[in-house]
């Protein structure tokens, strides 16, 4: 097994702990494990450090799947609220972190909650609703380094029922109409501008939000933030979470939580299924071990798909009691302008959400064709449209231009993704048709493909012959996709959808979408 587990006796939940992530802390007995100055030594900034007994850790930042969680938890929040005393407790539990920025009434809210629950048809209408497209900002912020590090938007496309996430990298540039800096920086901003302490937070969110939607030109309806400690519980009450690790990672400078070490055993996650509790599932998301933000974004992503997925099959909406959990640990934790029966609506709309096919990602990274780096080497890493051009300011840029776009048409956008990105291999014994099934399908687009044109499960191909072509499309949304393309690659034979038990892939295609068999 790759991840190993014992009984938490913290929170007295047997069901699994990570022992390879015990928050073991450099003392005098253990500070010396690593004196020689190594690669693996190093900060994640490159700098060589002298030994890991003068290291200071650096912070880490925010988890993107604590922000997203929030969409998720919200569903759970008021799915069953039957009874006018608990709907009263529920919207009374929940004042201080529901409808943020509006003037709240207990009484009435309870009395849509009943409403909207008891009659399903008439439930209240979610902003964006009627265009098909609700938007969501969703906010990780670091507390202790005051910096919102992780920042998403979410959009629910209701005719569709898809939702799709795009990361905005939190060292793009950005002017918010009193100073350009880092985007992470925008929120505190608001804050500080702000003279009400109960509505730091809201400007804060607020600020950042008004930035992004002019700069894209869309409506954000809503905006939720969460912090740390939230997502951890929400993720141990839900009994843990099961993560798709797409490729191995192992990270020995991952500090404690009190930063003032690093945990031993190194964690360390390997390819496959994991089942992950909340603290594991954070430092999953939270690992600089790649030193790029954009992994982590798609890392955090997928966390929250497994989030998803665990609220749907744990069907805990008609537990009165969890949801009273998750108010308490959200009530600490997060706030967010959805009001009370706009989350029962969300639940809803979301309740038979397919959490396999109908969830889709944008991760943006420098290299994708409208984002590069600063213009100044010398100066810390930013982030800036390329040619220059910085969020919030008016200035012409095709860069900007492709990055609108691609915000407008998330949807389109991230399902051309999904099919283009699907690993494509080619398996094929000595046939040029093998070749030039590959050649056809880069040219129509697709970004990762492989080929083994001497795979010995297959009878080599003889001179003059013309060999059978056929293309297996393993996923039922991939061949939707596929069908519907315009202009598909030229490769002649049938597309088919189930893959023959007979036929055996070598080892290292095991996870192909889409399958080129020649033969």
């Amino acid at each position: 097994m790759p991840t190993f587990f014992k009984k938490n006796t913290e929170n007295e939940n047997p069901e699994f702990k990570n022992s390879l992530l015990e928050n073991v802390e450099i003392t005098e007995q253990n500070k010396n494990i690593e004196t020689e100055v190594t690669p693996e030594n190093a900060n994640h900034e490159g700098e060589i450090i002298d030994s890991i007994e003068y290291a200071k850790p650096t912070k880490r930042r925010f988890s993107l799947g604590k922000i997203i969680s929030i969409i998720l938890i919200l569903i759970s929040v008021a799915f069953l609220s039957f009874g006018g005393y608990f709907a009263y407790s529920l919207a009374s539990t929940s004042q201080d972190s529901l409808g943020q920025g509006e003037t709240q009434n207990i009484f009435e809210q309870a009395g849509r909650l009943i409403n909207s629950t008891l009659n399903p048809n008439r439930r209240v209408e979610l902003k964006g609703e009627k265009e098909g497209r609700t938007n969501f900002l969703l906010i990780g912020r670091d507390v202790a380094a005051g910096l919102t590090d992780t920042m998403m938007i979410a959009s629910y496309y209701h005719s569709e029922k898809k939702v799709v996430t795009v990361n905005i990298p939190r060292d793009t540039q950005a002017f918010d109409g009193y100073e350009t800096q880092k985007i992470n920086g925008v929120f505190n901003g608001g804050t500080s501008r702000e003279k009400d302490k109960a509505k730091k937070d809201i400007a804060g969110a607020e600020s950042l939000l008004g930035v992004l939607s002019k700069e894209f030109n869309i409506p954000i309806h809503y905006w939720a933030i969460i912090n740390f400690d939230g997502v951890k519980k929400i993720v141990d009450e839900l009994g843990g979470v099961e993560v798709n690790v797409k490729k191995d990672l192992t990270d020995c400078l991952y500090p404690t939580d009190g930063y003032t070490g690093y945990i031993r055993p190194c964690p360390s996650f390997k390819t496959g299924l994991q089942r992950m509790d909340g603290r594991t599932a954070l430092i999953y998301s939270r690992s600089r071990e790649t030193s790029s933000d954009f992994d982590r974004s798609e890392r955090q992503s997928i966390v929250v798909q497994g989030i998803l997925a665990k609220i749907k099959s744990q069907n805990i909406f008609e537990n009165v009691s969890k949801i009273s959990a998750y108010l308490n640990i959200l009530g600490q934790n997060f706030k967010t302008s959805l009001k009370l029966e706009e989350i029962s609506s969300l639940n809803q709309i979301l309740k038979d959400f397919d959490t396999q096919n109908n969830f889709l990602r944008i991760v943006w990274s420098t290299g994708n064709g409208f984002l590069c780096t600063g213009p100044n080497p010398t100066a810390s890493y930013t982030i800036n449209y390329c040619g220059g051009a910085v969020i919030g300011k008016t200035q012409f840029s095709a860069a900007r231009e492709k990055a609108k776009t691609q915000i407008q048409n998330l949807l389109q956008e991230a399902q051309s993704n999904q099919l283009f990105g699907a690993q494509v291999v080619f398996v094929g014994n000595q046939s040029s048709q093998t070749a030039k099934a590959r050649d056809e399908f880069v040219k129509a687009g697709f970004n990762n493909v492989d080929l083994n044109n001497t795979y010995k499960e297959i009878s080599a191909a003889k001179k003059g012959t013309t060999q059978n072509v056929t293309l297996y499309i393993i996923e039922p949304n991939l061949k939707v996709l596929y069908d519907g393309l315009p202009k598909k690659p030229n490769v002649g034979g049938e597309v088919k959808t189930e893959f023959p038990s007979t036929f055996k892939l070598p080892s290292n295609f095991s996870d192909a979408k889409i399958i080129v068999w020649v033969q």
